[in-house]
């Protein structure tokens, strides 16, 4: 009996066993089984999000070519603009060949300021390179390099004594001073700088640029000038240009303003010698009532209107616009040569206190 006991109790011992092994092997198979699942599932989200990932950049690659091919297009056409404009301005330009002497009309677009703040910044610019330009390649003297005076008048005439008018008025000169061309030039602008202190219109552009308006109020007279700077290497250039019509400033109807233009090249010659090249030209625009009759002309520089016949009238005008021009050649020298002393007793007063 106890035999049979012990048969029984070992069988169920090794039932027990071989159901353990059982069990523990169903569990191995069952986890290896769930991390095959956790791998496959893993691999099976990596390869969604790479896809996604893979078309959302196929998506912005295809949005960034969009974008860079509408702006290769804008700048082709920009170019293409550019270059129209420039060959038109080229021709344009060629055509524009500089006048040996007065001339008795300007085009509008030498004359006249816009109100438009970067029209009028431009304006500034075109108009002050243009008489650089002109001063550039206008000579009358040639190579003679002493000093001269050669005033001009402009005088119209239609055919008819009666009709005869002067429409515009300057001049040529050049003198040769023993200074740098750059210290003679800085005195001179800054000459012209102190003139327009307290004028009551004044745009300072940048340093080397200036808008200013000067007035005669007994003639209602206003001259309303760009001056500039340009220097160079070997020479700087003032230019000044008065324009007959700004938009930010209009005329009323009897004011009278004239156009006009002036260039005074500082040209390097030698060392500490400089040639002075000057040109200046006044042209009498119409006012709003009409063209600038003789009298007024006449008035501004002080020639009383006598009864003298058109053509007398003017050639005496012409004799004292022409003395005028003189005395104005020659006190422009007598300034230039009163601000070089002064910059040379200023340095040497700075230099003594160093």
């Amino acid at each position: 009996m106890k035999s049979d006991d012990i048969s029984k109790a070992r069988k169920r011992h090794q039932g027990c066993l071989r159901q353990q092994k059982h069990q523990a092997a169903k569990k191995e198979v069952r986890q290896m089984l769930e991390a095959e699942l956790r791998y496959l599932e893993d691999q099976l989200e990596a390869r969604r999000t790479s896809a996604t990932t893979s078309s959302h950049r196929t998506g912005s690659s295809h949005r960034l070519l969009a974008v860079i091919f509408y702006q290769t297009q804008s700048l082709r056409e920009q170019v293409q603009r550019q270059r129209n404009l420039l060959e038109l301005l080229h021709a344009w330009v060629l055509s524009q060949e500089p006048q040996p002497g007065l001339v008795s009309r300007h085009a509008w677009v030498d004359c006249t300021l816009l109100a438009d703040p970067t029209a009028r910044h431009e304006g500034f610019e075109w108009l002050s390179r243009r008489v650089y330009h002109t001063a550039l390649t206008n000579c009358p003297f040639g190579s003679f390099v002493g000093d001269a005076f050669r005033p001009g008048v402009a005088i119209s005439n239609d055919g008819n004594d009666s009709d005869m008018a002067v429409t515009a008025c300057g001049g040529h000169s050049q003198m040769t001073v023993f200074c740098d061309f750059n210290r003679v030039a800085n005195a001179y602008w800054q000459h012209q700088r102190a003139t327009t202190l307290g004028l009551p219109v004044v745009e300072n552009v940048h340093d080397g640029l200036i808008y200013c308006q000067r007035s005669i109020p007994q003639m209602d007279l206003h001259m309303r000038t760009v001056l500039r700077l340009f220097h160079e290497p070997q020479r700087s250039v003032l230019t000044a240009l008065t324009v007959s019509d700004d938009e930010k400033y209009p005329g009323h109807s009897t004011e009278w303003r004239v156009h006009g233009y002036k260039w005074t090249v500082f040209e390097h010659v030698a060392e500490g010698v400089t040639l002075i090249r000057e040109a200046n030209c006044l042209h009498f625009a119409p006012t709003c009532q009409g063209e600038s009759s003789l009298p007024r002309i006449g008035h501004l520089f002080g020639v009383p209107p006598l009864s003298d016949t058109p053509v007398c009238y003017i050639y005496r005008l012409r004799a004292i616009v022409e003395g005028f021009d003189r005395e104005r050649y020659h006190g422009v020298c007598l300034t230039l040569l009163q601000e070089l002393e002064q910059t040379a007793a200023d340095e040497a007063r700075v230099h003594a206190t160093n």
